[in-house]
C-alpha cells in the first residue's frame, strides 16, 4: 500500500495523499495495550466476558440483574485483530463492574446447584478478589477513550495526548501508553494534518502550544511553509 501510494504520488503529483489514519490508530492501540500487565487485565476481562456470554444460565443471570441496575447494554466480546473491539471490551467490563459483583456473590455462583454449574472460580477471583482489576481497567478506559474519540473524528489526536496525562493509576502504564501514542503520532501527524488543524477554528491554539521540539504544537511559519508546498505542488 505504501509503494502504491508513493507511485500514485508521482503520476499524480497534484493529489493530496496520506497514510491510513484508522489503521495508524490500531497500531497505537496495540501497542499500548501489549504493556505487561495491562494486557494480563484484559485477558482477565476477555475471559469474563466470554464466560458470561457463552452460559446461558449465568448470561441470563447477569442480564437480568443489569436490567435491574437499569443498565441497557451488553458485554462486548474482544476480537483477534479489531483493536476497536478491545476498547470496546474493556469499557463494557467497566460498566458492567457492580452486576458482575452482585452476581459473582451469589451462594449459587459459587457451587453448584440444582443442575446448574457454578461460575468459574478464576472469574469469581477477577470481579471479587483481584484487587488491582478494577481500577486498571478504569484507567485503561480513561486512556482508550480519547482514542476512541479520534476514531469518530470528534477529537483532534493531539488531544489525546493532553488527556492521557490526566491519569494517575499505574505510572508505568501511563508512560508506556504516551511514548506510544506519541511515536504513533509523530508518523501521523504530517504538516499538512498540522495546517488542516490550524485551519479549524477550534483546534487552532491547541496546533500552535506546546513544545514544538517534541511534536506537540508547532509554529506559524510552519503553517505558512505547510501552505506553501501545497501551493508549490499545485
Amino acid at each position: 500500500m505504501q509503494s502504491f501510494r508513493r507511485q500514485f504520488q508521482q503520476k499524480f503529483f497534484w493529489v493530496l495523499t496520506f497514510a491510513c489514519f484508522i489503521h495508524s490508530l490500531n497500531t497505537a492501540v496495540g501497542e499500548i495495550f501489549a504493556y505487561p500487565l495491562i494486557k494480563s487485565i484484559i485477558t482477565k476481562a476477555n475471559r469474563t466476558v466470554t464466560l458470561f456470554n457463552g452460559s446461558h444460565y449465568w448470561g441470563g443471570q447477569l442480564k437480568a440483574e443489569a436490567e435491574r441496575l437499569h443498565m441497557s447494554r451488553g458485554l462486548k466480546k474482544n476480537g483477534e485483530s479489531r483493536c476497536y473491539a478491545l476498547i470496546l471490551l474493556c469499557v463494557s467490563v467497566a460498566y458492567y463492574r457492580q452486576p458482575l459483583s452482585i452476581t459473582c456473590l451469589r451462594e449459587d455462583a459459587k457451587q453448584n446447584s440444582n443442575g446448574c454449574s457454578a461460575v468459574a472460580e478464576d472469574v469469581i477471583n477477577t470481579a471479587l478478589r483481584t484487587p488491582n482489576f478494577w481500577p486498571l481497567l478504569r484507567q485503561v478506559t480513561r486512556v482508550e477513550k480519547p482514542i476512541m474519540a479520534c476514531w469518530s473524528f470528534s477529537v483532534a489526536p493531539e488531544h489525546c495526548q493532553k488527556s492521557m496525562l490526566e491519569d494517575d493509576e499505574d505510572a508505568g502504564f501511563l508512560a508506556h501508553a504516551k511514548e506510544a501514542f506519541d511515536r504513533r503520532f509523530i508518523k501521523i501527524a504530517t504538516p499538512v494534518h498540522w495546517l488542516a488543524l490550524f485551519l479549524h477554528p477550534p483546534w487552532r491554539k491547541l496546533a500552535l502550544s506546546g513544545d514544538s521540539a517534541k511534536g506537540q504544537g508547532k509554529s506559524l511559519n510552519f503553517m505558512l511553509n505547510a501552505a506553501f508546498k501545497i501551493a508549490q505542488q499545485w
